[in-house]
């Protein structure tokens, strides 16, 4: 078995929109792409994708302030 770069990681977890997506570049499976992030502290698209709506959502409910 090959191991895969933490570079390579970054990178493929940068370019796609899925988890599934990824880990099928990388040709390995999606929970073992999401052993891989967590070991090497990686941000999953997954979890991208949960921060920027939590992010756009406080924003959304922040009082304005003059």
């Amino acid at each position: 078995m090959q191991k895969t770069s933490p570079d390579q990681v970054e990178r493929v977890a940068r370019l796609y929109r899925h988890n599934a997506e990824a880990a099928a570049a990388l040709g390995i499976t999606p929970r073992s792409f999401v052993r891989v992030c967590r070991k090497l502290g990686v941000e999953t698209p997954y979890v991208r994708a949960k921060r920027r709506r939590s992010d756009a959502s406080a924003a959304r409910r922040r009082p304005v302030t003059i």
